[in-house]
């Protein structure tokens, strides 16, 4: 029955769009590597090819080799403040140039998509976006370091779904870490304690 239903509604579709690629349970979608247990009632999803899409962006100079990395950014690399700033080697102060400008704008614009499913890089994009305008060398080796990061741990889904249903959210701040002493907030949903989440957001407040 499924089956005769699918088909009723696929068949006037794919004459309009002339495809003949599966369009219930598509292994792939919109980049996103999708595989289900019906019984368990889960998603489990991955962005390999996404990731080693980026990693052929960032990572083009030949003979760069990828590095292992376990966090997204070390926290001591969450450079905001100008008096921060001055304290990094000169050469990491330095402004990058239109075309270092370009990849740096791609990098961050992939990274925004993936951390849609990678949410453990949320904060390390936000971060990054934040200096578009006038990003720095040390910028764009912390953007690298978050695709390095990504292809290490390359492997690592979302799980999504499950038999029980217990929404549950957290929030937390950080007072004056931001840009012009802004405070950032985090927020996070999930649809069980022990599911992952479907909704991560990271933020500086409005300054006055």
């Amino acid at each position: 029955m499924r089956a005769e239903i699918d088909e009723h509604l696929t068949t006037p579709f794919r004459g309009m769009a002339n495809t003949t690629e599966p369009l219930t349970d598509p292994p792939v979608l919109l980049g996103m590597e999708i595989t289900r247990d019906y019984q368990k009632r889960t998603l489990k999803i991955t962005m390999k090819q996404r990731i080693m899409d980026l990693v052929k962006i960032a990572v083009s100079d030949e003979g760069e080799q990828v590095q292992r990395r376990t966090l997204p950014i070390p926290p001591s690399r969450y450079i905001v403040h100008d008096e921060q700033i001055t304290q990094l080697p000169l050469a990491e102060q330095e402004a990058l140039t239109t075309v270092q400008q370009k990849l740096y704008m791609k990098i961050v614009g992939c990274l925004i998509w993936i951390s849609g499913i990678r949410h453990d890089i949320v904060f390390s994009t936000t971060y990054l976006s934040w200096f578009t305008q006038h990003p720095l060398i040390h910028h764009l080796h912390m953007a690298q370091h978050v695709v390095h990061y990504l292809h290490t741990t390359i492997d690592l889904p979302v799980v999504l779904g499950g038999a029980d249903v217990e929404p549950c959210g957290f929030s937390d701040s950080s007072l004056a870490q931001g840009p012009k002493r802004r405070s950032i907030t985090g927020y996070l949903t999930k649809m069980h304690p022990k599911a992952g989440a479907i909704y991560v957001s990271s933020k500086a407040t409005v300054g006055q």
